[in-house]
């Protein structure tokens, strides 16, 4: 679910309780460190790491230098190198940073009608830039795109929305917002990060 904010119009209905059943499902099925940090920084699941140190990762939550522990019997996982315990990983921050790096790879996303003349069916955009976490004022916006030098602000959405008080500060701006509800991927028979998310 896509809502549009700001200069686009008013924000769609929201999801609430599907988000919250969701999230429920999810909490019976705690997680583990099967996902971690590899040499680029970027998000990568115990199932396509190479075993021991050669998978060159790093903990998502502390940073720390981990191992890829893939073996014939236990489920394979990452640990800590200083043997520390495990990290208590949280799957709405994997799912939060996963969604932003889809973007910030493709370089675009799939756009919804929008509530102006121009725009009246979905349609892939192409971005010619996009930065995360980029300082704007008081905010900083999971990403920011440029399209033809106009910039737009992208939040992605999994259990935190928008609020009232970020609202009035993006109508302030007067820029083009999409809040991306990907709260949908919550579930425990969806990987993440994957090809299949994406």
């Amino acid at each position: 679910l896509l809502l549009v904010l700001g200069s686009f119009g008013g924000v769609l209905n929201r999801t609430a309780s599907a988000i919250w059943r969701y999230f429920i499902s999810y909490r019976e099925y705690p997680m583990t460190m099967h996902v971690a940090l590899n040499h680029e920084q970027k998000l990568i699941h115990i199932d396509d790491a190479i075993r021991g140190l050669a998978c060159e990762c790093t903990c998502f939550c502390c940073h720390e230098q981990v191992i890829a522990k893939k073996g014939p019997t236990n489920e394979h996982h990452f640990a800590h190198v200083s043997l520390k315990e495990s990290c208590q990983i949280n799957p709405e921050s994997i799912l939060h940073v996963f969604a932003k790096e889809v973007i910030l790879e493709t370089k675009g996303m799939m756009m919804p009608a929008l509530p102006d003349q121009e725009h009246t069916v979905a349609t892939w955009w192409d971005f010619d830039e996009v930065q995360a976490e980029m300082k704007l004022g008081l905010i900083r916006p999971d990403i920011v795109a440029f399209c033809k030098e106009e910039p737009i602000l992208i939040e992605m959405a999994v259990t935190h929305f928008v609020d009232d008080k970020k609202q009035a500060i993006l109508n302030n701006l007067q820029l083009k917002t999409l809040e991306v509800d990907v709260s949908g991927l919550l579930k425990p028979d969806i990987r993440i990060p994957s090809e299949e998310a994406k």
